[in-house]
């Protein structure tokens, strides 16, 4: 089963394999196993309540809960994207695909996104600096930028800021951009030393950043 879930989140999954994301599309229970691993979570101290990333300040835990977090939402990025291909909106008829979405997808992950920016004494920029952290804050930034478009799903992000917005949307939109977008904006360690053994790689980066732009890497 993870081993599917690990292919269906793959960036080089064909369109002859679509079958699968329609498979889970119409799987009912799978869609149920994907939503539960969102919200297992480890009650200590550290941990932040109501939050889908996991931050109990144990590595040996948070490190492969956050991986399959991550793993989860970019196949749910991935069923958006083929639905959008091939039904062009998403539909209610997709049943639990839906339902989830428009519930605990967008709803719990903004809620999440709100209390990990918001939270008073955690530092967001060390968090981020966890690649596994930070590759499921991504997924989950993705996750909001595919439906904050769509007609059908405009009253839940309204109806958001209407709740938030003088509490705490501007400063966790603020801290977004300064505590996460850019350092993930940043080159790692690996790609320094990247570019000093390859300097080829530094030109391919360059170009994709500023030109090309097609791959997922955060610097684009």
């Amino acid at each position: 089963m993870f081993t599917t879930i690990k292919y269906l989140s793959g960036e080089n999954l064909k369109a002859k394999h679509s079958s699968y994301i329609q498979v889970i599309i119409m799987n009912q229970d799978i869609v149920d196993i994907l939503a539960r691993i969102l919200i297992i979570h480890l009650p200590t101290e550290k941990q932040l309540k109501g939050c889908v990333f996991s931050t109990t300040g144990i590595p040996a835990f948070d490190k492969p809960l956050n991986t399959a977090k991550s793993i989860v939402i970019k196949i749910f990025n991935r069923i958006i994207d083929f639905v959008n291909r091939t039904f062009k909106v998403l539909n209610p008829n997709l049943n639990k695909i839906y339902t989830f979405i428009k519930t605990e997808g967008i709803q719990g992950i903004l809620q999440s996104v709100f209390i990990l920016c918001k939270t008073e004494g955690f530092d967001l920029e060390a968090a981020v600096e966890d690649v596994d952290l930070h590759e499921n804050l991504v997924e989950c930034l993705a996750f909001l930028s595919k439906l904050c478009l769509e007609n059908q799903f405009y009253n839940i992000f309204s109806d958001y800021k209407k709740q938030y917005f003088f509490q705490f949307i501007s400063f966790t939109c603020l801290r977004l951009i300064v505590d996460v977008i850019l350092p993930l904006m940043r080159a790692t360690e690996s790609e320094l030393e990247s570019f000093r053994i390859t300097p080829d790689e530094f030109v391919y980066l360059a170009e994709d950043c500023v030109d090309s732009q097609v791959s997922t890497n955060n610097n684009c």
